[in-house]
This record gives C-alpha cells, sequence and structure tokens, in this order.
C-alpha cells in the first residue's frame, strides 16, 4: 500500500513539474518574443537535439531505466577470466607447436609432414578464429549500450547547455543533472569490462600475427621444395654408402616426430570439429539406409525389368557402396582432416573399389585395377622413410618399377585387343594416358638415380595418386548415379509416359553433373599429386581476377564465369525443385485443383529469380551498376518485349486464377486438345491429331478459351436419327433409350434423355442425349452409342 501511495505521489510530482515547465517555457517565450533582439545569436557547434520541455519528464523516467538496466548487464558475471583462460591455452597451443621445429626443417620434412604441419596451424587459427567471433560477439553487445548511453547523454548535456535560453525552472534542472548522474554512473560500470575485452582482443591480433608467419613460413618452404623439382637434393645412388646413409639424417627419430605430430593434431581435431564428425556421422548413416533401402527396391524386381544391369554390383553390394561414398564425401566435407585419417580411409576403400568397379567397362584390362589398387597400398608405406635416405630411395624406386610394369601391361593388352578389333572408344584415350604416364615413372626413376628425389616422388607419387584416385571417383560415381536412378524411378506402375520421361530427364541432368564434378575432382587430385596445382591455381586467380571496364561497370573474367555459372545453377536448381515439388511432394497433399502445378512452377520461377540476382551479384556488380542493368532492361522491354512481358504475366495470372491446369481439355481458337504445359511465355497444347501446339498466354486471357475439365470430367454429347413416317414412336423411344442404357461409358446420372425434334422433309427426326464420365473417350463413345442405335432399330424392324 505504502509502494503504491509513492508512485501515485510521484507521478502526481512529475505532473506538476511538467505543467510548471510547460508554463514557464510558454512565458519565457512570449518575453523573448515582445523584447527586441539585440545581438545575433551564434550558431550551434553540433547538431545534437535537446530533450524538448514538454518531455522532459517521461523521458528522463525512460533514460533512467536504460541506465539502470545498463549498470545491471555491467554487473552480471565478467566472462573476461573465461575469455583469457582460453587465450592462454592457445597461447600455449601456438608456443607448442612453433617449438616442434625450426625454420630451417621445413624444406627437409617429410612432404607428410609437412602437410600435417600447415593443418595443425590451420587449426590453430580455426580455434582463434572462433574465440575471436565470442569475444567480438560480446563486445559488440556492450559496445551498443556503450554507444547507446553516450548518444543519451549528449542529448542531456544539450538539454542542460540549453537551459539558460529555454528558462527551464530550478526543479527541470535538477531532474536533467539527476538524469546525467545515473548516464555517468552507467557508462563507468561499462568502462572496466571494455578493456579488458580490449586487451584480450589486442593479444588475440598479437596470436593472429604469429599464426599468419608460420603458414607462411610453411608455404615458403613448400615453394622452395617445388622450385628444386629441377635440381639435385640428393647424392646419386652410385655414390659411397655412407654419404647415401647420412643424407637423410636420423629416420627414427622423424618418424617418431611425424607420429606425435599426427597423434596430437587428430586428438584436437576430433575435439574443435566434434559437431561437424557427428553431423557426417548421422549423414552417414542416413546414406546406409538409403543404400540399404534401395538394394532391396531392386533386388525385388524381376530380372526383365532390371533396365541398369550395369548397376548390378553397386546395388547388391550396399555396405561396400556405403563405404566407398563415405570416404570420397569425408574428402569434400572435411578437406582441413588429418592425413593420417584421409589416408586410411583411402586404404579402407581399397576392397569397395575393386568389388564396384564395372567389369563390363574394364573387359580389356581386367587386372588394372588391382594392380592400381596394390600400387597405392605399396606407395602409401613411403611415410616409414626419409625421402632422401637411401632406404626410402630404394622404396621409390621399387614402387616405380612396379608402376612401369604396370603400366606396359595395359598398353599391352589395349594393342592385343586393337589388333583383334575389340578396342573401345576410350582406347585411344587410354592408350595416350599410358604413354604419358610410361614417360613421367621412366623419368622419375632417372631422377632418382642421379639425386633429384623430388621430381621422382613428384612423378611417381602422381601417376600413382591420380590413377588410384581415378578409380575410386569413379566406382563413387558409378554408386551415386544408380542410388539417383532408383530413387527418382516412380513407384507407381501406371505413370504416364510424361512423367516417365521428366523422371528419366532428370536421372540424365544428374548423371552428367556428376560425371562433371567427379572430372574436376580427379584433375584437382592429379594436379596436386604431380605438384603443380599451385603454380596453376595461382595463374588461374591472376587470370580471372583480371578487371575488364565496359563503360561504367567493371568486371573480372572470373566474376563473368561465375555468373554463367550462377546461372547454370540456378535453372537445374529450380528444375530439381519443381520436379520435387510435382512429382513427388505435392501429389500426396490434398490441395485445391490446379494448386500443386502453380505452386511447383511459381517454385520454378521464384529459385531462377534469385539465382539470376546471386549470380548478378557474384559477378561483382554492385548496386548502382545492378541498378543501370535493370534500367536498361526496363527500355528493352519498353521498346521490343512487350509482347514477351505480357505473355509471361499472363502466365502468372494463369497460375494464380488457375482456368486452366496440365490435363484439362480445352479448345481456343480452333484449337482443342489437352493442356500439357504452362511456361513463361506459352501453354502447350497436345492436339488429338498427337500435334503439339504453343498457344501464347495473352491469348488464353484475350480470347474465349473453353475448358472441358474445369469443375468436372462429365461430357454431354446427341446421337441424332430420322425413321421414316408411319414408325411406331413410342417403340422408336424405348430403342434409344435401350441403346443408351446398354453402351459402355454412357452414365446412368444424369439419364439419358430421347427427344423428337421435329418432322423432316422425309423421316421422323429423334435425338438422344447422354453424358459421360470419360471425358478422354467420348468420341469413341458416341460412335459406340451409334452403332447401338443403327442396331437397335434395325433388330425393331424400324426404317431408318
Amino acid at each position: 500500500m505504502k509502494l503504491r501511495r509513492w508512485r501515485a505521489t510521484r507521478q502526481l510530482c512529475h505532473a506538476l513539474v511538467l505543467l510548471a515547465s510547460i508554463a514557464c517555457t510558454g512565458f519565457a517565450h512570449t518575453a523573448a518574443a515582445a523584447a527586441p533582439s539585440t545581438a545575433t545569436v551564434a550558431p550551434a557547434r553540433q547538431a545534437i537535439e535537446a530533450v524538448p520541455a514538454g518531455e522532459i519528464a517521461l523521458q528522463a523516467e525512460v533514460d533512467e531505466q536504460f541506465a539502470q538496466d545498463v549498470v545491471d548487464r555491467a554487473k552480471e558475471p565478467d566472462l573476461a577470466p573465461e575469455f583469457a583462460s582460453s587465450l592462454e591455452k592457445l597461447e600455449a597451443g601456438v608456443r607448442g607447436l612453433a617449438g616442434r621445429y625450426k625454420v630451417n626443417q621445413l624444406g627437409t620434412m617429410h612432404d607428410s609432414a609437412r602437410d600435417t604441419l600447415r593443418r595443425y596451424w590451420k587449426l590453430r587459427e580455426q580455434q582463434l578464429a572462433d574465440w575471436m567471433a565470442r569475444v567480438r560477439e560480446i563486445s559488440m553487445r556492450q559496445s551498443a549500450d556503450v554507444a547507446e548511453i553516450a548518444s543519451r547523454r549528449a542529448k542531456w548535456e544539450a538539454t542542460r547547455a540549453g537551459a539558460g535560453v529555454s528558462g527551464l525552472p530550478p526543479v527541470v534542472l535538477t531532474r536533467v543533472s539527476g538524469v546525467l548522474e545515473k548516464i555517468q554512473a552507467a557508462e563507468r560500470a561499462f568502462a572496466g569490462p571494455l578493456n579488458s575485452q580490449l586487451r584480450l582482443s589486442r593479444r588475440g591480433q598479437a596470436l593472429q600475427v604469429q599464426i599468419d608467419t608460420a603458414l607462411k613460413e610453411i608455404d615458403a618452404a613448400q615453394a622452395n621444395v617445388d622450385r628444386r623439382l629441377m635440381s639435385r637434393d640428393a647424392p646419386p645412388l652410385f655414390a659411397g654408402w655412407d654419404t647415401l646413409m647420412d643424407a637423410g639424417g636420423d629416420e627414427l627419430s622423424a618418424l617418431k616426430q611425424r607420429r606425435d605430430l599426427g597423434r596430437q593434431f587428430l586428438s584436437e581435431y576430433a575435439e574443435f570439429h566434434g559437431v561437424r564428425l557427428r553431423i557426417l556421422a548421422v549423414s552417414a548413416m542416413v546414406l546406409l539406409w538409403l543404400l540399404l533401402a534401395a538394394s532391396r527396391r531392386y533386388r525385388k524386381q524381376s530380372l526383365a525389368s532390371r533396365q541398369l544391369r550395369a548397376d548390378a554390383p553397386i546395388l547388391e553390394r550396399p555396405l561396400s557402396a556405403w563405404l566407398l561414398i563415405v570416404v570420397v564425401a569425408f574428402s569434400y566435407f572435411a578437406p582441413d582432416a588429418p592425413a593420417i585419417v584421409r589416408s586410411v580411409l583411402l586404404l579402407l576403400a581399397f576392397v569397395p573399389v575393386l568389388r564396384l568397379l564395372p567389369a563390363a567397362e574394364f573387359a580389356v584390362v581386367k587386372r588394372l585395377p588391382f594392380f592400381a589398387a596394390a600400387l597405392f597400398l605399396l606407395y602409401k608405406t613411403n611415410i616409414l622413410f626419409v625421402g632422401t635416405h637411401l632406404f626410402g630411395r630404394v622404396h621409390l624406386i621399387l614402387v616405380g618399377l612396379l608402376a612401369i610394369l604396370t603400366v606396359w601391361y595395359l598398353l599391352a593388352r589395349l594393342s592385343a585387343h586393337s589388333l583383334q578389333g575389340k578396342a573401345t572408344g576410350y582406347s585411344a584415350l587410354i592408350r595416350g594416358i599410358g604413354h604419358l604416364s610410361m614417360a613421367a615413372l621412366v623419368i622419375g626413376l632417372g631422377a632418382n638415380v642421379i639425386g633429384n628425389v623430388t621430381l621422382a616422388a613428384a612423378l611417381t607419387g602422381g601417376v600413382i595418386n591420380s590413377g588410384y584416385a581415378g578409380l575410386a571417383i569413379y566406382a563413387a560415381a558409378g554408386v551415386l548415379r544408380a542410388l539417383l536412378v532408383q530413387l527418382t524411378t516412380s513407384r507407381k506402375p501406371t505413370q504416364s509416359y510424361e512423367q516417365a520421361q521428366r523422371r528419366l530427364d532428370f536421372a540424365h541432368g544428374l548423371t552428367k553433373s556428376l560425371r562433371a564434378i567427379a572430372f574436376v575432382t580427379w584433375l584437382v587430385v592429379t594436379l596436386a599429386g604431380f605438384r603443380v596445382l599451385r603454380p596453376v591455381a595461382d595463374t588461374l586467380r591472376g587470370v580471372l581476377d583480371h578487371p575488364v571496364a565496359i563503360g561504367s561497370v567493371s568486371v573480372t573474367l572470373g566474376g563473368l564465369l561465375l555468373f554463367v555459372a550462377c546461372v547454370v545453377a540456378s535453372f537445374w536448381v529450380a528444375n530439381a525443385v519443381r520436379f520435387v515439388l510435382r512429382d513427388e511432394v505435392l501429389p500426396h497433399l490434398t490441395l485445391p485443383r490446379g494448386a500443386a502445378n502453380s505452386v511447383a512452377t511459381l517454385s520454378y520461377y521464384g529459385v531462377v529469380l534469385v539465382g539470376l540476382l546471386v549470380a548478378m551479384l557474384a559477378a561483382g556488380l554492385e548496386a548502382s551498376q545492378l541498378t543501370i542493368v535493370l534500367g536498361a532492361l526496363g527500355v528493352g522491354v519498353g521498346f521490343g518485349l512487350q509482347n514477351v512481358v505480357n505473355n509471361f504475366f499472363s502466365g502468372l495470372i494463369l497460375m494464380f486464377e488457375r482456368p486452366i491446369q496440365p490435363g484439362d481439355t480445352v479448345a481456343i481458337n480452333g484449337v482443342e486438345g489437352t493442356v500439357r504445359e504452362i511456361a513463361m511465355r506459352a501453354t502447350r497444347v497436345r492436339t488429338f491429331d498427337g500435334a503439339d501446339v504453343f498457344v501464347p498466354n495473352g491469348a488464353l486471357l484475350s480470347a474465349n478459351l473453353t475448358n472441358w475439365t474445369l469443375a468436372d470430367v462429365h461430357r454431354r454429347f446427341d446421337v441424332t436419327t430420322g425413321v421414316a413416317y408411319g414408325s411406331d414412336m413410342p417403340k422408336v423411344f424405348a430403342v434409344l433409350m435401350q441403346a443408351a442404357r446398354t453402351t459402355a461409358g454412357v452414365a446412368s446420372t444424369p439419364e439419358p434423355l430421347a427427344i423428337f425434334t421435329g418432322f423432316g422433309n422425309s423421316s421422323l427426326d429423334f435425338m438422344l442425349r447422354v453424358w459421360t464420365h470419360d471425358n478422354d473417350n467420348w468420341i469413341a463413345i458416341r460412335g459406340a452409342l451409334s452403332l447401338a442405335v443403327h442396331d437397335g432399330l434395325v433388330n425393331a424392324g424400324i426404317e431408318i
């Protein structure tokens, strides 16, 4: 009760102060207007508006409450110690990683060790970026409060500074001063946390500089190693024994260092990317379920209906297919994973690759996949040796010799089949790749002998890695293709021809996309294996980033290519969305007539429009440049594209109003048939003669359109006949009704109706009016009914 009285008293005082301030302000303004002007008022030095006198009491309440909320938020548990502890852990990790090697050792490291070290530093960079993001999030919230407090303080300071001019009463000035004191207290409350976060941010930036320096040192060492491809980095094999044994240094110590580094990196990677790894694990389980389901569907099919015999090994071995897809997908979605994990996964894929490769396509070289996989397994054991050490070089020579024998076997088999006339269309391409591989292996063997171990490892490893990666990617693409074909195959045996064709086109488009992705992946792996990916990428980046100015619009070649790629991708995604909605999702929902087709088509247009906007932004077009492009498009529309725009918007109206939909029987401008597709510019009508007529959408709205199946599929038709004068008319009626009741396809509701229409020149004319629910076959039904009428009249002895 006391609290309520105190609040009521406070509100009454505020109201009295507000009224007094308004009255004093009005009096002061009246006196100022009456007094002569003796001086020119100096302009304000800042454009900060003071709080109006009539709003001081209310605004004071609001700002005091805001200041109190800010103080309360400042009193929340300080997260600076927690962030400081995390940063200290990161700093210790950076120091420990930097202490594992010296800069002059980077050039002599094994390639796998240098790659692991670079990935480890990248993990440190990701950890620091995550820490900086969390600090930035807290700082932004507090900075927003401080900025708002500063803005409100400036308003109240402007109000107090202008009190002498406006003539505010003392009680109001006291109120203004009180508000300023609370705002200043709120600013002081945030000073400490902000200073702590600023110091932490500076430490984080200093740590980022250390990480950047380490990554630059590793990249420089790798570039130096790549530059040594054409120079000797070890003694020749015909040098003395002691010289060869001492060339690689302490091999056991280097192996232990790589092992410890890889183990620690793997542990920290799993801890930091735990969420991503769990998502990949769940996705792998879902993929396994899909493969098992596809395999069950395939096994249930009859032998004659298994149209894709090449998919049999894939769909009959779902576990091998699953393991292979997991290996390839992990390389895509976790490219920064430890190299040891990727190597182990590739080794696990050894058996699935051999089991899933289509035997028919490798009939010419049956044992080549086995040899390629065995060579890859053998080559991966080079991690046990230092590259320039004698044991490592001997191991590389043995692997190179086996690779040369494998390529020679491939070329011999191809030549034998070519002489027998059994060569395939790819034989020439494979033969050319085989000759290039043989040359690379021979050059690598000679380089190892004379002491250029780096070049030998690059050539030998590039050939072997490229071959095995090609087999694995080819097998994985085959698995995905088989899975997608099975998923896009209709479960309904009564699907229409157009539905089946759409599914086949969709599966064909997916297959082409998979082949393109597989080829690009294999190309990247091959370039990386031969150690030319970095210079090729740098050269392409320089070419693609070169600006091209066209008037006031400046674009790059890379932007143009990205624009084309985004446009193609948007149309592909739009087609996929329309296919899934129209054939898989919407048919299972209860929707109004024609809504499914409208939703699917409008979704297609929406995805294409968003894709085009994304393509323009990806090409580097700014908002002002985009305005120029849209203006030019508007001019083009105004001059020459009126009909196109009219038909486009007419198509949108057809989508929303839905006077017709695919499957309707329509008649317009002498064209009668079935609507097959409502496209962007025109509607495709399939006539009863089998021709496809494209009717502009604008014509469908401007002309008289007849839709026989708008509300239902019922159709009425008439059969007329004439009988001789003197015929028994009741008997004629009975014959007509009997013919209508016994003819298949004639509806019983509404009932058939026989009508005497009049006296002809030489006949009594009758008409039989009937309905049918089979609109598609009404012509055949009418013919059958006419024949029944004729036979009935003849059998009844009535002359026609």
